[in-house]
């Protein structure tokens, strides 16, 4: 009696485990419909990012350290508020690095390596910062550098236990001093 329950629950429970498993054709590497890809503080010009002509003619491209945006000259980009700018894609939009196909997952993710994506008329190439994908919509933010606050603040630290290391050495060598007479 057992051994029926056994085969029973495994004949109930394999087509569950089986399908909780996502089949390789189900995941998805390209971009199936029309969406946006919005690059943060894209429009401000103090943030480290320029407008070039080129590469090719029709062509104009954002640069900025770590990065590169291509597209053609007529295209008509969205603005959205804090400076971020919106680029309409092309369904069939997707993604290489240097392990592969891109995996178009929703979630946040820390780019490190060499990343190009496009869909034949825009084209990105990245190799640092973050890139948040949600359904259509993608996100691409530089990596924060340290505020001058920050930096003002190190300097500050450092400064001060240098003071302190020499107010104790000094008060060292006094009485090292005194001990001698």
């Amino acid at each position: 009696m057992p051994f029926r329950v056994l085969i029973f629950l495994v004949l109930i429970l394999w087509p569950a485990l089986a399908g909780a498993q996502t089949p390789e054709s189900e995941k998805r590497f390209s971009l199936e419909q029309p969406g946006i890809l919005i690059i943060t503080a894209a429009s401000d010009t103090s943030a480290g990012f320029y407008w070039r002509d080129g590469p090719g003619e029709g062509r104009i491209s954002l640069v900025w350290d770590g990065g590169v945006l291509s597209v053609p000259d007529t295209l008509a980009m969205d603005g959205y508020p804090n400076n971020n700018l919106g680029v309409p894609l092309r369904s069939g939009f997707s993604g290489n690095g240097t392990e592969g196909p891109l995996l178009l997952e929703d979630g946040i993710y820390a780019v490190n390596e060499n990343l190009m994506m496009g869909d034949g008329i825009i084209q990105l190439m990245v190799s640092d910062g973050e890139l948040e994908i949600f359904g259509p919509r993608f996100r691409y933010s530089r990596p924060q550098p340290l505020s001058p606050n920050t930096k003002f603040k190190a300097n500050f630290l450092l400064i001060a236990g240098l003071l302190i290391l020499i107010a104790v050495l000094m008060r060292r060598a006094r009485k090292m001093l005194r001990k001698g007479k």
